[in-house]
């Protein structure tokens, strides 16, 4: 009863308002809502005010900057304009009334906002209407200078439903009733043990002594721990985890208005925890290594055992289920997300429920409960510890009435009431229903919950190209496990048995990986990350399958020759997909681009050849098989023990193949970042990972180099000798980044004229020049000689040379290259050409460099050449600036860990000493950066993170406004890794909202309206 009135009882919830004005002026304040909207929003501006001809032309209260992005469409505003008081919503006019009218008049203008309506007041006329119109508040603001006037007010209740901890009631309550369900299964315990039973063995003799299986295991996952990759949603986990610490809930923090993750996602609190001591990768990672050791420790003590006398006693079935295991766990499961607890939770879940069987007891099927709801409240995925439970219903069935006829229902029921009900004191500590509720309902309506019918989107993605949702990786383990739950349900469906394992768990094993896939249907998203939750029951499902192929039969060549066919389709349809990882993790690993192939040929087709043959090799051998002789003979035999160390074979080839395409990695990058560098210096101290090793440009304008000779700088020094290259010849872009997110537009759009500087990205000002060959009407080919510029001496803050360009900078149509030399008294001798690095994506404003390592020593001047042909391709055309030298600073010294920064949920494990930016009371800190994936990614990240989702991206823009700094990867120059970007405040006068705080009691049904 106290586990389910957990749900309804009180909770001390978080009130929080913002007031203005504050501290006595009119300076705007800035407090972006993270729900985007007020609960109720009032403004009061007296007639005088409105009227006053010091307000003429001005905005007197809005809810977003004016000069924000989409600010009328958005906002809330409060105008004099064109002789009238207007005031609009989102766009919709709400009130225009005469100045005239008013002046001289004491009435005072007042506006109401609700998620019911929105009322507008004015002098007796009180208009009202009927629908959501309240303003998006990313602070509040106006144009008015001066002392504030008595009665000019605005007031917005912000919606702190999610804010909450347990009253003392429920507190009370809560441990109360924990303790009562630790004294039921206590008296369980006792209650069992009355039938002369006293000592029943926990775990298996000698299951302490290690093993060569075990240590070729721990091998593979410690050492994937450190080199291996990482999973997409590690960095979105790590900023949720950190986050929590200020906002007083574990938030969504990139999406859907920052809601509750509850029901799910109690793993993270531990993350949470964890964080307070470090955020380096092996530290935040540790609680995952350790449930792949707790499962294979169950497997391979508790599991294999219970499956059969041939499972113990023979090599095959364990090295078979250690090798599925780890191509499951490498690449779901070295992350931050629940797969791993939950694959942990899975097997627990079965060992405790097939202990209940064994043993004829109930406490193991009340711990089955405890920890099939604990993997559920994990994730999403924990359905898979429900499917563990309805696998084993009926023996588990026959136990509890057993036990109802031995000592009655209520003694019996009522702690295994409480043990699947217990639960509920984790998923609704500082949650109550109708918040849990609403969470979901704000999950479903704005995007990314799909329905069981939908399914299918996961296995499209897992045979997708190009993502490493679809990888060569991701695919085998799952297409292995479709092919051992045929080959066990082939063999019980014909022989009704397998001679060697044990019918009833092995029945439960193939029932749970069957039930799984199916109950997988019911998750609200349909990623291939799932597939991680599998890792365990797939391993044990491997082993049975091991034996059910080597069993006795007439027919055993040829059973051999249909499995061994079907694992080579597996490896075949596998190839088809690259061998990619997420973000960092791909970089310098084989074949991430492409499907892996040998001398030109596709591995895929090696595989599916060899299938080929096999399979005909297998008709042949059923065409000639008739006789039990034939059967018997040593040829049979021979073939039939090779069956079960085919798939282990299999699998650990792949296995050691993972393991050194990434070992290889990092060694060919060093002393280039890689995961395994970055691990390796986390655990020796350095736990800035990726911050380390990005460069930033210093001061990008003072570093542009100066020519050899005096007589000509600037423009004319770019352009010395130049034809069809002018200073407008640039097509304007309004975003800098080099993957423009708008259309270039040429020079006439914009107003500019061939002859004015076009606007330079990367905190390049005015004063560098640029020339470039574009024009509306493509006429002629087009030629730039710069002058010779000095280079500087050679210093280790400054490796490189870069040339901020846009356009194509290498093709038939189009080169550039730089030319290098040694100053011989006025002049400068040529010593050669080279073409400069290009970080490619687009042809957007880049900057392409070279590393001065790379020039012969003496070099000491250096210009450019750009050849443009319109002959080849009529709209090629290049701009460039002169080659600069700038001085470079980590990452992480630019940033610092103070500075508060949006980053990108891929990216956050790779940034583990910046700062995400805070969210406290419903309102979220303005970042003063942003870090970004690599543009392929940030199309990803953009989307998930965008106004339609409730993401920061809804209101960022609206405060700051973006500017990408110059930056590269060290020792790894021609990669873009990324991009850093300082965020520029829209309203830089002002100041941080602050904040009037309270607190309520409100009901676990209490339901505060809309957000």
């Amino acid at each position: 009863m106290l586990a389910v009135s957990t749900p309804l009882l009180p909770v001390n919830q978080t009130t929080s308002a913002l007031t203005w004005p504050q501290h006595e002026a009119m300076t705007g304040i800035t407090a972006p809502l993270v729900d985007y909207t007020p609960q109720r929003l009032e403004i009061s501006v007296p007639c005088p005010v409105a009227t006053d001809d010091a307000s003429t032309g001005r905005t007197l209260v809005s809810t977003v900057s004016p000069g924000a992005q989409n600010s009328v469409q958005l906002g809330l505003f409060v105008r004099n304009e064109s002789g009238n008081l207007t005031v609009t919503s989102l766009g919709q006019p709400l009130l225009t009334t005469p100045l005239a009218a008013l002046r001289g008049a004491s009435c005072t203008l007042r506006v109401t906002s609700t998620a019911a309506s929105t009322t507008v007041e004015l002098a007796g006329d009180v208009r009202r209407f009927p629908a959501d119109l309240r303003p998006q508040l990313v602070g509040l603001y106006s144009e008015l200078d001066g002392p504030p006037p008595p009665g000019l007010s605005a007031t917005a209740e912000i919606d702190t439903r999610y804010i909450s901890s347990p009253s003392a009631l429920k507190l009370v309550l809560m441990l109360v009733g924990a303790a009562c369900t630790v004294g039921a299964l206590a008296a369980l315990y006792r209650l069992e043990r009355t039938d002369g039973r006293h000592h029943v063995r926990v775990l298996p003799s000698r299951w302490w002594v290690p093993r060569w299986l075990d240590g070729a295991v721990l091998a593979v996952l410690g050492t994937w721990y450190l080199i291996g990759a990482n999973t997409s949603d590690d960095g979105y986990l790590l900023s949720m985890a950190r986050a929590a610490r200020d906002s007083g809930y574990m938030g969504n923090y990139y999406r859907w208005f920052d809601v509750p993750e509850a029901p799910f996602g109690w793993s993270y609190e531990l993350i949470s925890l964890m964080t307070h001591v470090s955020t380096a990768s092996p530290w935040i990672r540790l609680p995952t290594l350790v449930a792949g050791i707790l499962c294979w420790m169950l497997i391979s003590r508790e599991v294999l055992p219970r499956l059969g006398r041939q499972l113990r006693s023979t090599r095959a079935p364990a090295w078979a289920a250690a090798g599925v295991f780890l191509l499951f766990w490498l690449p779901y499961d070295n992350g931050l997300r629940p797969e791993p607890t939950i694959a942990l939770g899975a097997l627990l879940t079965w060992c405790s429920a097939e202990r209940a069987i064994a043993t004829k007891r109930l406490l193991p099927a009340a711990v089955a409960l405890v920890v099939a709801a604990l993997s559920l409240a994990a994730g999403p995925t924990g359905l898979i510890g429900i499917a563990v439970l309805l696998a084993a219903v009926r023996p588990l069935y026959h136990v509890l009435r057993s036990k109802i006829r031995d000592f009655g229902a209520l003694p019996v029921l009522a702690p295994m009431t409480a043990a699947g009900l217990a639960v509920l004191f984790v998923v609704f500590a500082d949650q109550t229903l109708r918040s849990v509720l609403e969470s979901t309902k704000v999950r479903t309506d704005h995007g990314g919950s799909k329905h069981w019918n939908d399914e299918l989107d996961r296995y499209a993605a897992l045979m997708t190209n190009f993502t490493a949702d679809g990888s060569f990786a991701r695919r085998l383990p799952v297409a292995l496990m479709f092919v051992c739950l045929a080959a066990v349900f082939v063999v019980l469906l014909r022989r009704g048995r397998i001679p060697g394992a044990a019918l009833g768990p092995a029945q439960r094993v193939l029932g749970t990986t069957a039930v799984s896939l199916v109950i997988m249907s019911l998750t609200p998203t349909k990623w291939t990350h799932h597939f991680g939750a599998f890792a365990s029951i797939a391993a044990c499902l491997a082993a049975v399958a091991v034996v059910a192929v080597r069993a006795p039969s007439l027919h055993r060549r040829r059973n051999f020759g249909v499995f061994l066919t079907a694992v080579l389709i597996a490896l075949a349809l596998a190839c088809t997909g690259f061998n990619n990882w997420w973000y960092v993790s791909a970089f310098g690993i084989s074949w991430n681009d492409r499907a892996p192939a040998l001398a030109g040929i596709p591995a895929s087709t090696v595989f599916l050849a060899l299938a080929a043959l096999t399979a005909l090799l297998t008709l042949r051998e059923h065409l000639r098989s008739g006789t039990r002789a034939t059967e018997a003979g040593r040829g049979g035999t021979r073939a039939a023990g090779m069956a079960p160390g085919m798939l282990a074979v299999v699998c650990w080839l792949v296995v050691i193949f993972e393991v050194l395409v990434f070992a290889k990695a990092m060694v060919v990058r060093w002393p280039a970042y890689s995961v395994g560098k970055s691990n390796l210096q986390a655990i020796s101290g350095d736990t800035c990972a990726l911050a380390s090793d990005v460069l930033v440009e210093r001061n990008p304008s003072s570093s542009v180099l100066q020519p050899v000779a005096t007589t000509a700088t600037g423009t004319a020094a770019l352009g010395a000798s130049s034809t069809g290259f002018t200073p407008g010849g640039v097509p304007v872009s309004q975003d800098p980044y080099p993957l423009p997110r708008q259309p270039l537009r040429n020079a006439e759009a914009t107003g500019l004229t061939l002859d004015q500087p076009a606007p330079l990205p990367f905190a390049l000002d005015s004063t560098v020049p640029v020339l470039g060959s574009y024009s509306p009407i493509p006429s002629q080919d087009a030629n730039l000689t710069s002058s010779w510029y000095g280079l500087p001496a050679r210093s280790d803050d400054a490796p490189l040379l870069v040339v901020t360009t846009a356009g194509i900078a290498d093709s038939d149509a189009s080169r550039l290259v730089v030319d290098y030399g040694r100053r011989r008294g006025n002049a400068v001798e040529q010593a050669g050409t080279v073409s400069l690095l290009d970080p490619g994506f687009g042809v957007g404003w880049r900057n392409l460099r070279l590393p001065l390592s790379d020039l012969p020593d003496g070099v000491d001047s250096v210009r450019l050449r750009v050849a443009v042909s319109t002959a080849a391709s009529p709209a090629a055309w290049v701009a460039v600036t002169p080659p600069r030298v700038p001085q470079l600073q980590t990452l992480n010294e630019r940033v610092g860990s103070d500075s508060p920064v949006l980053m990108d949920w891929v990216v956050p494990l790779q940034f583990p000493c910046q700062r995400p930016f805070r969210v406290v009371d419903g309102v979220a800190e303005v970042p003063e950066y942003r870090i970004t994936p690599d543009p392929g990614l940030t199309t990803i990240t953009d989307a998930w993170q965008d106004r339609l989702g409730g993401g920061p991206l809804g209101w960022i823009p609206m405060v700051t406004s973006p500017l990408v700094l110059g930056t590269y990867l060290s020792d790894d120059w021609s990669r873009h890794w990324g991009s850093l970007q300082e965020l520029v405040p829209v309203q830089p006068g002002a100041a941080d909202g602050d904040l009037e705080l309270g607190t309520k009691t409100v009901n676990g049904w209490t339901y505060p309206g809309p957000s």
